[in-house]
């Protein structure tokens, strides 16, 4: 599953700035980036430096969190948390 931002929105399946979103154990979260300035994205407790136009790929997220968790992915460049569920 991928979230993609640029210098302005943050974009998942569609959605624009999307508040919460559910993702299976078994699934990647994919965090792109399509804008022209730099930001830290916060997965949980771990911060990744994202480059402009670069991109990251999580562990499958039941390794990192258990199902029914839930956790923040917060955006830096854009002020933006989502929510997001992990599912069986």
């Amino acid at each position: 599953m991928e979230i993609t931002f640029d210098d302005d929105n943050a974009r998942y399946s569609g959605a624009l700035d999307p508040s919460c979103v559910r993702i299976h154990g078994a699934q990647r979260l994919k965090v792109r980036s399509t804008g022209e300035i730099a930001s830290s994205v916060y997965v949980g407790d771990d911060v990744y430096q994202l480059a402009a136009g670069a991109s990251l790929q999580t562990d499958p997220l039941g390794t990192m969190f258990a199902v029914g968790d839930v956790f923040d992915l917060y955006l830096e460049q854009l002020d933006i948390t989502v929510l997001v569920q992990v599912l069986p």
